[in-house]
Formats: C-alpha cells, structure tokens, sequence
C-alpha cells in the first residue's frame, strides 16, 4: 500500500507540473460548442474562416498543451469524411494545405479553421470536434463555394469611349491671380465631369439585371437506397434583383413519352427588401418523401445567391428511376434556366449466413459452400467469391434472381461454390460478395478451422497463382452476373 501511495503522489506531481497554472480550467464540468447553422456561402480562391468556438470561455485561458481538435470534411457527393486539419497537445497536423487554427484564440476557447483560397471540391460538410479530457463536444458546418463573374459587360448604351486628355501650355491675358483662377476652374469641370460619370456608372451597374447561374449536382445520375434519406445540394449564385422562382418536376415513368412531369414544388422570393442577414423561406407547396430548404443571402451591390438542400426519402413502391427537372425563373432570362437529374433506386444485397455441405471435411474431398442473396434491387447482381484477397474460378453456379417480396420488387438468388479443401486452406477465409449497380459490395465469410488428416502420398497440390494474389478474370466474373 505504501508503494501504491507513493506513485499515485508522484502522478499528482507530473500532473500539476504538465498543466501548470491554468490547469484547474481545462476540465470544465461540460463544454458548449458554437458554429454557423446555416449554410457559409464563400467565393472560389476567397480565404475562408469556418467558425468554431467554445461558449463563456472568454475570460479564460486554457492550457493548450491538454487540448485536441480535430477537423473533418464531407463532400457533398460523398458520404466519406476526410482530414482537414488536426492539433494534439501543441503539434499541428495539416491534412490540407495552408489549414490552420489560431493558437492564441485557442487559449480562449476559439477553434475556428482558417482555409487560404479555397476550391470548388473543398465546398460541403465540415466538423469540428475538440477534446478536453475528459470531455468530448462536436458541431458541423455547412460550406458552399460560388465563383464571381470573370468580367462585368455593360450594355452598348452605357460604354463611353476613353479619350487622352493634355494640357497645353498656353499664354493666359491678365494677371496671373486670374491665370490661377481660370487653370483651377477647368480642372474643377473636369472633377465634376468625372464624378458624374462615375455616379451614372455605378447607378446603371446597380440597377442592371444579371441572370442567374444553376450550379448542377456533381453527377448527372444519383442512386438512392430503398427506404434510407438522401441530401442534394445544389446553388443559384450572382443574379438580381432578388425575385426568382424556383420549380422542380418529377417524371416517374422517363423512358415513356406518355409520362408527365409532376410538379413537386413551386417555391418564390419575396422581393426586394434589403436585408444584411440570410434569409430562410417557407415553400408554397409540399410533397411526400421530398422535402426542399432554400436559404437566400445577398451576397454584394443588390446581388443574391441561394443554398438549396433537397432531402429525398427513397421507396421503390413509389418509383425505381425518375427523372428530376430543376427550373430557375427570373426577369433577366428570356427562358427558363433547367437542370435534369436522373434518380435510381436500388436496394442493397443482404446476405444470410453461408453454410458448409459437411460437418467433417476431408482433403481430397470436394465440398460445397451455399450463400443465400435477398432482398436486392436491380434484378442484375454481380456475385463472385474470394479466398482470402484472391478471386476463386472453382465451379460456381448462382441461381437466377426471383422476386421474393410482397410488392414484387425485392429480388434473391443463392450462389454455391464447390471446392476441394487443402491443409494449406486452415484459418482461411471464403468470402461471398455480391453487388448492384450504383451500390457497395456486401459481404459474408466462412472460415476453414478443421480439416482431416492428408493420405501418406503428401497433400494434393493447390491449382491456380501460388502467391495468392486477386485474380481479375473479368470474363470469369461477368459469367456469374445475374439478368
């Protein structure tokens, strides 16, 4: 006990040493984090501060050597999140180049990221996450990247042609108190002149129209899953005045002629009253399963941009493709911008467990393994089977894919292979993979753990690359494809 004693004092000692003076502040009771809750629009190669900060922390300084933070983004056409930025007890990790935190403003709760000349993939979700043992806060942030116009054309009327003006020198009559008051006078005119050239310029460039941009989504085709929500993030950047209206169209049926565009919304602007803060409008018109949230911000000289989100609850039972139709309306378009998006449904293969034809392997003997498919859409599977990381061209067969649900969409299959076991084939994984377009494989595994002994004469020689490499037969492959 007293040897217990004597390193929980000395812990104690290196403790208080490490957090100095300020370590009685680091562990707070709880932690409240702050960060912008609607979306940030920014300009492309503009410096970008994402905020970031610790509520009632501004009279206190905290011992950053104890603190970690962590930054994250989510692209908008990927659900995968990658490292931006990371500090650990006073080592600084850029994931990105030329991200950083303030390590000053740190001290005070401040965690905000600092992005120099951002780009068009760097736009989408990011996430904050600070660690102060043992206490652990995470918020996130919504970014959208616009790019301004590369040059402002005026219209003919307004273009004045550029003249060289010099000045002579000239023999005034008088004296040369008049002299002075004549060479002031045109120079005033001339002030004058270009005062009131540049105030028409500015008024004229103020009150001018300018068309809307759509920004497209990343990819012309979108997979949704069967029954799970998905987000779709699409601007209207750089145009005025501020009344638009926004339409999006559903064609359930697209590759029919007969099918008619459904109108899914109807959305408008509500004029333009100038407003410093960004401003969220309720639709006019609702529809089940889709739901959209427009926020518009004036960005600069009358001009507007909007942030659209479009959330999606997929159901086959609804539709499996459609086709969805973006249209911009607005006073400076002689015809409607659109974008056309098409939606696929698909369900993601689910596989049971595999089962083994024998309980008592034995080398020399060929044994079955079976892997029931289900619940998957498209009808088209691709099934294939691995050992380990190699690909397996033993005799394969995969039944044809049969609806199975009640509502006659949902498909299954079974795919067996056959194979002869091998003492070198103990603690191996057979692995079963199936996969539908526009989806992740899937997988399930059985593993080898005992096997009979080999015959005097020596193991039968495995067939095929000895070094256990991926095989990429792809005629192999595709002949187990399922339509």
């Amino acid at each position: 006990m007293a040897v217990r004693g004597h390193h929980l004092a000395a812990a104690g000692i290196c403790l208080g040493v490490l957090l100095g003076p300020c370590g009685a502040q680091y562990v707070p009771d709880n932690l409240e984090m702050k960060m912008n809750g609607k979306a940030q629009i920014v300009f492309l190669n503009a410096d970008v501060t994402i905020p970031c900060m610790l509520y009632e922390h501004d009279s206190v300084n905290l011992n950053i050597n104890v603190i970690g933070v962590r930054w994250f983004q989510r692209r908008s056409n990927s659900d995968k999140e990658d490292n931006v930025f990371e500090y650990n007890g006073g080592k600084q990790t850029q994931f990105r180049l030329g991200a950083s935190i303030s390590l000053s403003g740190l001290r005070k709760g401040n965690a905000s990221l600092f992005l120099p000349a951002i780009q068009f993939q760097e736009g989408g979700e990011y996430r904050c996450e600070i660690i102060i043992p043992p206490i652990k806060v995470e918020r996130t942030a919504r970014v959208d990247v616009v790019a301004q116009p590369s040059s402002i054309h005026l219209p003919p009327e307004t273009i004045m042609e550029e003249k060289n003006m010099y000045i002579k020198n000239v023999t005034l009559a008088g004296s040369y108190p008049e002299s002075h008051k004549i060479i002031w006078g045109i120079i005033g005119y001339i002030l004058v002149v270009i005062s009131l050239c540049s105030f028409v310029w500015m008024l004229v460039e103020f009150l001018r129209k300018v068309a809307p941009v759509l920004s497209p989504l990343p990819e012309t085709v979108q997979y949704l899953k069967h029954q799970e929500m998905k987000t779709l993030h699409f601007v209207i950047w750089d145009y005025r005045p501020k009344s638009l209206t926004l339409k999006l169209f559903l064609k359930t049926n697209p590759h029919s002629e007969k099918s008619e565009e459904k109108l899914l919304f109807c959305w408008k602007t509500q004029g333009v009253e100038k407003e410093e803060k960004p401003e969220s409008m309720q639709l006019m018109e609702s529809q089940a399963g889709f739901t959209l949230n427009p926020v518009v911000q004036a960005l600069r000289y009358n001009v507007f941009g909007i942030s659209c989100h479009l959330t999606v609850e997929s159901d086959l039972a609804e539709f499996t493709e459609a086709d969805l139709l973006l249209q911009v309306e607005h006073s400076a378009l002689k015809i409607p911008l659109s974008k056309k998006i098409h939606l696929k449904i698909i369900a993601q293969p689910k596989l049971k467990k595999i089962r083994c034809s024998s309980d008592h392997l034995q080398p020399g003997e060929s044994v079955t393994l079976t892997c029931r498919i289900h619940s998957f859409f498209p009808r088209a599977v691709r099934v294939s089977w691995y050992k380990e990381d190699r690909l397996m061209l033993e005799d394969i067969k995969t039944s044809e894919a049969l609806e199975t649900s009640e509502d006659g969409l949902l498909c299954s299959c079974t795919s067996k292979l056959e194979f002869f076991p091998h003492m070198e084939d103990l603690g191996k994984k057979f692995i079963c993979k199936a996969e539908v377009e526009g989806g992740e494989p899937v997988e399930r595994h059985w593993v080898l753990w005992a096997l009979g002994e080999f015959p005097s004469n020596g193991p039968t020689e495995v067939q095929g690359d000895s070094e256990g490499t991926l095989n990429t037969n792809k005629e192999k492959v595709e002949d187990i494809v399922v339509v």
